[in-house]
């Protein structure tokens, strides 16, 4: 199963960018228009992908991203927005650490095909933890007392 949380201020979005995921099979869609409420969710509950809008009116997106980054640092965060200048990306990329920034309107196959990479990226994170800590196990096992 995949967990995406959504974030958006426009409740219209929210419904259409869940309405095309949940078509996907094992992918599970939370949505926020809350950016306070989202945060406490991501407290309780891990996600793959976190998507958000950047111009909000409580917290804009790279300021939540960096957020999910500190919660979830290995969460994918994408930025999803109609209105971007090269200041606000700059900020998303270095602080929030996006794992890309997509224009509204989308195109639903590229949206999908990014989430996809998004997955595998994190697929792909998640391993090379794992094997790092089996690397640093073996090795302590094998040279005791250091």
């Amino acid at each position: 199963m995949r967990d995406i949380l959504l974030l958006d201020d426009e409740a219209l979005v929210l419904r259409s960018l869940k309405r095309l995921l949940a078509r996907q099979p094992d992918w599970n869609v939370e949505a926020f228009e809350d950016p306070y409420l989202a945060l406490r969710r991501l407290q309780a509950k891990s996600f793959d992908v976190v998507i958000s809008d950047y111009r909000m009116p409580l917290m804009d997106g790279a300021a939540f991203l960096s957020e999910v980054y500190r919660l979830q640092p290995r969460t994918m965060r994408l930025i999803l927005s109609a209105h971007a200048d090269r200041d606000a990306l700059v900020t998303a990329v270095n602080e929030a650490r996006i794992f890309r920034f997509m224009e509204k309107p989308w195109s639903e196959p590229d949206l999908l095909a990014v989430l996809e990479e998004a997955f595998a990226a994190r697929d792909e994170i998640l391993e090379d933890q794992m094997l790092a800590r089996e690397a640093r196990r073996a090795r302590s096992e094998n040279c005791p007392g250091s």
